[in-house]
């Protein structure tokens, strides 16, 4: 359970890094 929780968060970030980056070329 715990590591699908953290598994969950490391994709959330990821995405909000992928955003912040696409942002960021733009």
């Amino acid at each position: 359970m715990l590591s699908i929780a953290l598994k969950l968060t490391d994709l959330y970030q990821l995405k909000w890094i992928g955003a912040f980056c696409a942002q960021q070329t733009f």
